[in-house]
């Protein structure tokens, strides 16, 4: 993988396109700005007993006064599998106009998914999930949020203390549902932390938080047809 990775970004960038199978790793896999990965619906990235690295799959870029407003393709398809290790999922820590959709990220216990990139980090239809069997470690973090005018629509987040933060302004979220199984996840402290000026939260779905289901920690927030449910089998 990683020898077809650097063929493609001497030749100007592309596609690492991945077919059904498991494709075990050792240490983070590494996709440039210029390269997109496409995974059919079951090809797997796992990360296997002793990974080293903090992020399975880590999508980056380099030169942010150069290539700040340069397209950095898309993540499709497929399962990034964390192998139940204290582990990210996905890490995008530079680019911008990044296509994230498709995607399911499980037992990556650390985090899911956690955006750092430049601006405009988009995405849809993914899924952070935790086997309900497993524990989440404190501070762990489903979806984490620190590129500013990014979208995410319609996610599924599962088995984290925190399901979904945001650090950063000018973000939207619409159709995102939250929820722990307690006990053997561990309580899910806040569903939703809000903490990036300006952002909008539309027809999310906190589910069964321990202390709150939104935090918003910051001015200039719109929750619109949102709602947090408590059960009473809750503590």
């Amino acid at each position: 993988l990683t020898r077809r990775i650097a063929e493609l970004e001497q030749n100007g960038g592309g596609t690492l396109e991945l077919p059904d199978g498991v494709y075990g790793i050792d240490r983070t896999l590494r996709l440039p700005r210029t390269v997109s990965l496409c995974m059919t619906p079951n090809a797997i990235i796992r990360a296997l007993p002793g990974f080293e690295g903090e992020a399975v799959v880590l999508k980056t870029a380099t030169d942010k006064d150069r290539e700040i407003h340069q397209r950095s393709g898309w993540i499709r398809g497929g399962i990034i599998d964390g192998g139940k290790l204290p582990v990210t999922g996905l890490k995008i820590e530079g680019g911008s106009r990044l296509e994230v959709s498709e995607l399911e990220v499980i037992n990556a216990v650390q985090k899911g998914i956690h955006a750092n990139g430049w601006y405009e980090i988009n995405m849809h239809n993914i899924r952070c999930n935790v086997d309900l069997d497993v524990k989440c470690p404190a501070g762990s973090i489903g979806l984490h949020i620190e590129t500013g005018d990014s979208i995410v629509h319609t996610a599924m987040v599962i088995g984290y203390e925190v399901g979904v933060r945001s650090d950063i302004g000018s973000c939207d979220f619409n159709g995102v549902h939250v929820w722990n199984y307690d006990p053997t996840h561990g309580p899910m402290n806040y569903c939703f932390i809000c903490n990036g000026t300006g952002d909008t939260y539309c027809q999310c779905y906190a589910d069964s938080p321990k202390i709150a289901g939104f935090l918003v920690s910051k001015p200039f927030q719109r929750i619109v047809a949102s709602r947090v449910f408590y059960s009473r089998f809750q503590t």
